[in-house]
């Protein structure tokens, strides 16, 4: 059962949140480790600074039964913003005691997210939702999640691929992994018809997220306009899942760039190549390298060993666009190359 500390917003913010929508753009939880089950809990939002709806206290989930009203302790406002106009980032902070052991998601959502969003229908009745997952165990020494250093402001361009770098650091030195996912919609739910940004590529284009540092990369974006995209961060320890994060945020596409990027990088030992829809990798070092084929969403597809010699990487089974390579040599060195198949 549900519990919940202010009764009287947990009943007027049905009618409150359609009144006054927040257009939120953006936002994640993070969690800090206090004492045994005490956890401090942080929720960030980024909003448009011109709505006239504002939000001094949210209501975050906690999943353990609690429902509680965790107000604002800071505000940092962008009048000049970028190309998504100007900004407010909120912050609100509270600290919360959970019962014991279990697998806890902790929820924030809003009733709206901006209007306009090229890549989410009807964008500005659909919920904004972001969420967390704590995992609480004798096993695991009190989990810190993932921090996203770098604030959701303004992505920057090489060539032409748009680049957002959200540096995740996590306090613990867990092994991170990420990939995009659907962002979530009312009650957490994922926003049914939304598009992923590799869907507005022209030709020979890519939309890809780095797994291994959560780096999204935009190549030849074909139309101007607001995005969304979820980029979910899952920390390992010791091959177990202790715990993931989510940042929810808008990308403003104000031009799109004709450049040709420079993917001109040098892989050592390995050579690739097209052959007509297969890649052939020459491994030309003595030894096998373990490699992992992830696609553009930063999905594991497949393991693959690479002998000495010829090895056939085939794509039948996969449809058009960008694919990361990422082998390691026998003395544990990584080595990356893209595979885009128009």
């Amino acid at each position: 059962m549900y519990t919940h500390r202010s009764l009287a917003v947990l009943i007027l913010a049905p009618f409150v949140l359609d009144a006054f929508a927040t257009h939120v753009i953006g936002g994640e939880i993070r969690y800090t480790h206090l004492s045994i089950t005490t956890y401090s809990i942080e929720v960030v939002t980024w909003c448009d600074l011109t709505s006239p709806a504002d939000r001094p206290e949210i209501l975050v989930d906690f999943g353990d039964g609690v429902v509680d009203t965790v107000p604002r302790t800071s505000i940092l406002d962008d009048p000049f913003g970028g190309s998504c106009g100007s900004l407010r980032l909120n912050t609100y902070t509270t600290t919360h005691a959970f019962q014991g052991s279990g697998t806890y998601i902790i929820r924030h959502t809003d009733a709206n997210r901006n209007g306009g969003i090229i890549n989410v229908p009807n964008s500005a009745s659909q919920a904004f939702s972001v969420s967390v997952t704590l995992v609480i165990s004798p096993a695991i020494a009190g989990n810190n999640s993932v921090q996203f250093d770098i604030q959701q402001i303004e992505p920057t361009w090489n060539w032409s691929t748009l680049v957002v770098e959200p540096q995740a650091m996590d306090p613990d030195s867990d092994s991170l992994v990420f990939q995009l996912v659907i962002p979530e919609g009312l009650e957490g739910d994922p926003i049914s018809g939304y598009q992923f940004p590799e869907d507005f590529t022209s030709g020979g284009g890519y939309a890809w997220c780095d797994p291994t540092n959560g780096r999204f990369l935009w190549d030849h974006p074909t139309l101007i306009g607001e995005y969304v995209i979820a980029i979910r961060c899952d920390e390992w320890r010791d091959g177990v899942l202790v715990g993931q994060a989510t940042r929810d945020m808008t990308i403003c596409v104000s031009t799109v760039a004709t450049l040709a990027p420079d993917d001109s990088v040098p892989i050592e030992d390995l050579q690739v190549f097209r052959s007509q829809d297969d890649w052939m990798v020459e491994n030309n070092a003595t030894a096998t390298m373990l490699a992992r084929l992830i696609d553009a969403r930063g999905a594991l597809v497949r393991m693959i060993s690479l002998a000495p010699g010829r090895t056939v990487v085939s794509w039948n089974d996969h449809s058009s666009g960008m694919m990361l390579l990422l082998a390691t040599d026998a003395e544990g060195r990584h080595r990356a190359y893209k595979l885009v198949r128009p």
